[in-house]
């Protein structure tokens, strides 16, 4: 038996082939791209257990130069509901205050800051220092525990 193969078939196949692999490494080299462009540009800390509460820290760099803005939420620590009334301080500057849905935004100057989550009947939170770059958004959401005493009412005051 005899088998008759075209030259013009070996070579379509081959070609079909090459693009194929081509086409593979085309998708392999942009994943890779993409997932390096992404590590470069964020950096999730992820969730920080301390002794008296916790926060969940991510870095994105997103405008080159931009002035640098944190931003965030300060929640209780076991219901994970948001604080009203709650606020955050960065280094020993003033306080800043969470709006009405518990949200806080300020920019601020490039360098190594910390930064303190707190509110009455919660213990005081603290972050790591943090190394802040021109263009970075820092996302700092604070969980506070509450005091184990709790404050007690005057029976004068009834």
């Amino acid at each position: 038996m005899e088998i008759k193969v075209n030259r013009k078939e070996i070579h379509l196949e081959a070609a079909k082939q090459i693009l194929m692999n081509y086409i593979k490494l085309i998708k392999t080299a942009t994943m890779l791209a993409f997932v390096g462009f992404n590590i470069s540009c964020s950096t999730n800390q992820g969730l920080v257990k301390r002794k008296d509460g916790s926060y969940n820290l991510n870095i994105v760099n997103s405008t080159k130069g931009a002035e640098p803005l944190v931003i965030g939420v300060i929640y209780e620590y076991t219901a994970k509901e948001i604080l009203p009334g709650a606020f955050v301080k960065a280094d020993k500057l003033p306080r800043i205050a969470n709006d009405k849905v518990g949200k806080y935004v300020f920019n601020i100057n490039p360098g190594k800051h910390s930064f303190e989550g707190f509110c009455v009947g919660y213990k005081s939170t603290y972050t790591k220092p943090i190394l802040i770059k021109k263009g970075d958004t820092v996302k700092i959401d604070f969980y506070l525990k509450q005091y184990d005493t709790r404050l007690v009412e005057s029976p004068i005051h009834k």
